[in-house]
């Protein structure tokens, strides 16, 4: 009656009159069983294949799509059923149960026989479409024959989503109210009514793709009541008793009743066709995110190589300044310590020339004194020896006889002068090889000091090369550094064994002028003291050269163990940490360059203080040589006494010969000061050049 009088079924009352024509059981045992399930994995990408759909409605027909798969096999081959599902689940809203009911209700009441072609569209409702258009339109059957694929291509274009792709939602509402309550097969007679209303469209095509347009954007304009009327006397003529068959209800077990009829071995066939392109798909997906990742990878790593090119860049940059301001503190130190160094020899060469100064006033002083009291002692001689002839007849016997006593003395002495002399000499020779030893042992240590800085260069470089030239200029530095410290060395060693040579000579003739001045019993005890003095002073080397070998050798030591971490830690740190690196080795080379003037002002202070204690010696040996000549003064008094007593006039003579070598041997003590003083002027030029 409602359908009669409005044409429709209420909107406020249509889902509730749909489950009683349906007779929805709503089981909530069997829906639940199915639900459980999740979602089946043909509907998984849902969300992608229909972007523009709500997520909650795509979630809800997602849901619901799979309860019918889990149900229905067949559904899950079936590329239609979103299109067939679709409004149900819309018009259901949150009711996923009655949705499912509903839609599950049509396929067994509704639309039986839906699937019994499956793959191929239901052929047997399909011929009653074409038989239908080609009684009542032979024309747009023909044209549909020869142009558009068949009748039945357009009417299964209709039927397959169940009228949801041609019609707006109230008129799908109102012919689902008639396909509910009307006879049976009035959904095929619906869509032969509806091909026959737009004949005129249609015969206008001439594609089947055209046709499928046509009819959604061109259905939507026909009255749909028309239709219907059409569809109701349609079916009024094709579909008599034989389409009456006894409902089928979803009943209230734990399951519902399957699907039928349905070919089992299409349904599998076509499943394993849609898991095996599914299968690809997932391929073809994992392959295109592998690729997509893979080129992410390598936009990261282009990225991260102009990050380390930059890094690099600015690195080399801060490397060149920080290596700049080095070579300028560098210059700087090197300047005073230059400076510093001719500071000192100039210094050393005053002091030097004041104490050579004092030597010379102090030898030319006593040369004055010993010539006017050699002159005394001439003109005393002179005058003794007129004395002496006319006393000579008388103590002829007593000087011949002193005589003897005096030859005696004097072979004597000089046997015990001859001995000293050679003793002196054997311990002069003995303290020229400690000493030269000790050059040795300085050139030695300087070379293996030199040999421990080669070592250390080469230790730099093969570090330098490890790190694939990154540090050339590292390697340059300790190269640089190690030359220097090498020639540095050699210069010590240079101007050490100067100073030894120097040193050796003026010892040599300070003991010349001792032992022409002093006797034989002073020149052993002299020489026993330079022996001991030069013993003391080559331990004293020893010491020094062990000590600075060892400081060096622990410093090589400190500077290799420091290399082996720099490089362990360059290895192991970022590219933020080489500059902070960078600056410890500038300030451990900066405090190496400190210590090594440290160790350069130690040893010009210890080179002074020995200097200073050479020239305490030499004061020390003029007092001596003062005391000396006043006890040789002393003995020419006593000769004076003896010389006053008559003597023999051969006497007379060997006392002249005596007085004669003793002004010889002066002359030669002058000679050797003047030799001295060359010596000390070529030692001030000397330290004047360095």
């Amino acid at each position: 009656m409602l359908l009669e009088t409005y044409g429709e079924l209420p909107s406020k009352y249509r889902l509730l009159i749909w489950r009683t024509l349906l007779r929805l059981p709503h089981n909530r045992l069997a829906y639940n069983g199915l639900r459980g399930r999740g979602t089946h994995p043909a509907f998984a990408d849902l969300r992608a294949r229909f972007p523009g759909l709500a997520p909650t409605l795509c979630a809800r027909l997602a849901r619901t799509l799979s309860c019918l798969t889990w149900w229905a096999p067949v559904l899950a081959e079936d590329e239609h059923a979103p299109a067939l599902v679709f409004p149900f689940v819309k018009l259901f809203h949150a009711d996923d149960l009655g949705a499912f009911e509903a839609i599950a209700a049509v396929l067994l009441n509704v639309l039986p026989g839906w699937f019994e072609t499956f793959p191929s569209p239901p052929m047997r409702l399909l011929a009653v479409a074409e038989q239908v258009l080609a009684q009542h339109d032979f024309e747009l059957s023909r044209h549909t024959d020869a142009h558009l694929g068949g009748c039945w291509r357009c009417a299964w274009f209709l039927l397959r989503s169940a009228f949801s792709e041609c019609l707006e939602r109230e008129d799908w509402l109102k012919v689902w109210d008639h396909l509910l309550l009307g006879p049976p097969a009035l959904a095929v007679c619906m869509a032969a009514a509806l091909l026959m209303h737009c004949r005129a469209q249609l015969l206008a095509v001439r594609s089947p793709a055209a046709a499928e347009l046509l009819l959604r954007t061109s259905a939507c304009c026909v009255s749909v009541d028309t239709v219907l009327q059409s569809a109701y006397k349609l079916a009024a003529v094709h579909c008599g008793e034989r389409w009456k068959a006894d409902p089928v209800a979803l009943g209230c077990e734990t399951t519902y009743p399957p699907l039928a009829p349905v070919p089992d071995a299409e349904v599998a066939r076509a499943a394993a066709a849609s898991e095996a392109q599914r299968a690809r798909e997932l391929l073809v997906q994992r392959s295109e995110r592998l690729a997509h990742s893979l080129t992410g990878r390598v936009d990261r790593t282009a990225a991260m190589q102009r990050a380390w090119e930059q890094e690099r860049d600015r690195m080399q940059a801060v490397r060149a300044e920080r290596s700049a301001a080095k070579e300028a503190l560098e210059q700087g130190l090197a300047a005073r310590a230059a400076t510093a160094q001719a500071e000192a020899l100039e210094a050393r060469a005053r002091a030097l020339d004041a104490r050579n100064g004092a030597t010379q006033r102090h030898l030319l002083r006593e040369k004055e004194a010993w010539n006017a009291q050699l002159s005394r002692l001439a003109r005393d001689v002179s005058a003794r020896h007129a004395e002496l002839h006319s006393r000579g007849a008388a103590a002829k016997a007593e000087a011949r006889l002193g005589f003897l006593e005096a030859e005696a003395d004097l072979r004597d002495s000089a046997a015990d002068a001859a001995s000293a002399h050679a003793a002196a000499r054997r311990r002069l020779q003995a303290e020229t090889e400690a000493a030269a030893a000790a050059s040795r042992l300085r050139a030695a240590r300087f070379a293996r000091q030199a040999q421990v800085g080669e070592e250390q260069g080469r230790v730099a470089r093969a570090h330098a090369e490890s790190r694939r030239g990154a540090m050339a200029a590292a390697r340059q530095e300790a190269l640089a550094f190690a030359a220097a410290r090498q020639a540095e060395l050699q210069l010590q060693l240079a101007e050490e064994d100067a100073v030894a040579g120097a040193m050796r000579e003026r010892v040599r003739r300070e003991a010349a002028l001792t032992e022409a001045a002093l006797t034989a019993a002073q020149a052993e005890a002299e020489l026993q003291r330079s022996a001991a003095a030069a013993s003391a002073h080559a331990a004293r080397a020893a010491a020094a050269a062990a000590a600075d070998s060892d400081a060096f050798r622990s410093s090589a030591q400190r500077r290799i163990a420091a290399l082996a971490a720099a490089r362990e830690a360059s290895l192991q740190a970022s590219l933020e940490r080489e500059s902070a690196r960078f600056a410890m080795d500038a300030a451990a080379r900066a405090s190496q360059i400190d210590v090594a003037l440290a160790e350069r002002r130690a040893a010009l202070a210890a080179a002074d203080a020995q200097a200073e204690a050479e020239a305490q010696r030499a004061l020390s040996l003029g007092a001596a040589e003062r005391s000396r000549d006043a006890a040789m003064h002393r003995q020419l008094m006593v000769a004076n006494v003896h010389v006053a007593s008559p003597v023999h006039p051969a006497v007379g003579g060997d006392l002249t010969a005596r007085i004669e070598r003793a002004r010889v041997e002066l002359a030669k003590a002058a000679r050797e000061a003047e030799e001295a003083e060359e010596t000390a002027e070529a030692l001030r030029q000397f330290l004047a050049r360095e």
